[in-house]
């Protein structure tokens, strides 16, 4: 396997509280994250993103984040993310969370460990908090993201759309994390 895919795994659990109108995403752990520390381990955390931005009520772009697990190669994160929607994001083609695990690091800047998206299309509706604790877990392969090469790709009509705002601010965060991949492959 290549090192762009060879980066681990993230579970979680994804659910839709109906009656509070919430995303309810769970991450629960990782496995076999790469070592990124000269020590042989990692400090490894996530941000969760709902994407695209402007079809969730919370459009503040607040990127959800899990405590840092210090030292590991297999953290255990057990946290809940509560995020406002309606019923009919789910229904928007390509509506999606996006994980971005790192690894922290005290002096120099975080490094990235890789990315994984979990299509919300996928997303059943439950009733309570516990009922997203029943429903199935989803192990997301970890990969370093790669700018596409199809000039026909999702990513370029985005990237021609400069008076869609929201498209403009998914171009920047992918070339920011398209830069930390390139300096990870390195």
């Amino acid at each position: 396997m290549s090192q762009q895919y060879d980066r681990g795994t993230l579970t979680v659990q994804v659910g839709y509280l109906a009656p509070r109108g919430q995303l309810c995403v769970k991450v629960l752990n990782g496995r076999n994250l790469p070592a990124l520390d000269p020590t042989g381990s990692s400090d490894p955390y996530v941000t969760v993103q709902p994407f695209p931005r402007h079809l969730f009520e919370d459009k503040s772009g607040a990127v959800h984040k899990t405590k840092t697990q210090k030292g590991t190669l297999t953290p255990i994160f057990d946290e809940t993310f509560l995020i406002r929607s309606r019923p009919s994001t789910l229904e928007v083609e390509g509506t999606a969370v996006l994980f971005v695990c790192y690894d922290w690091d005290m002096i120099t800047k975080d490094d990235l460990i890789g990315e994984c998206i979990y299509l919300l299309s996928r997303t059943k509706a439950v009733d309570t908090e516990k009922e997203v604790d029943g429903l199935k877990q989803v192990m997301l392969p970890l990969s370093l993201p790669d700018e596409p090469e199809d000039r026909h790709s999702a990513y370029y009509v985005l990237q021609s759309r400069t008076w869609d705002k929201a498209a403009m601010e998914f171009i920047k965060m992918r070339k920011k994390l398209f830069k930390k991949a390139d300096s990870e492959r390195k």
